[in-house]
């Protein structure tokens, strides 16, 4: 689950270890505050992922409080970055990949794979949060782009 929101949201690792499962469960975007920059974001979930999301939340039997990656020590805390990191890398290794995996692998997958089908920068930056102008200058550079529905086509 963490690889499929990371690869498919292209959030930091530090963003979806605080995801609770009320934070995304059933929901077709996801609100949350940059830990890094400190700012709110409203990122589209498409229904290919709620499906995984749904079914992930299912299988591990999570209630809303949950964390959507729990760490297994302590009661409800969620991975560390640290312990992400060495998940990541022994999945990678058991799929056959050699080489070191780390936690922004994610995000530069999802940076790789949206660009290759977007072909446009600007819808990338917007997507990834790395847009930090004020809202009206964003409105004006972004105001061509139906965002929403060119992201929600997106799937990893």
């Amino acid at each position: 689950m963490m690889w499929l929101l990371g690869s498919n949201i292209g959030l930091r690792v530090s963003d979806i270890m605080k995801i609770k499962v009320d934070d995304i469960a059933e929901k077709d975007h996801l609100l949350f505050r940059d830990e890094k920059t400190n700012k709110e974001h409203r990122l589209p979930v498409n229904r290919h992922l709620r499906r995984e999301i749904a079914d992930y939340i299912e299988k591990e039997q999570l209630k809303p409080a949950d964390y959507i990656i729990p760490s297994q020590k302590g009661i409800n805390q969620p991975l560390s970055r640290s312990q992400a990191y060495y998940v990541l890398n022994v999945a990678a290794t058991a799929c056959g990949i050699m080489d070191p995996v780390g936690t922004h692998t994610m995000r530069k997958t999802f940076g790789y794979w949206h660009y290759r089908q977007h072909k446009d920068v600007a819808l990338l930056l917007l997507a990834s949060g790395e847009i930090r102008h004020s809202a009206s200058i964003r409105n004006r550079l972004f105001s061509s782009i139906d965002n929403s529905q060119r992201i929600n086509g997106f799937f990893v």
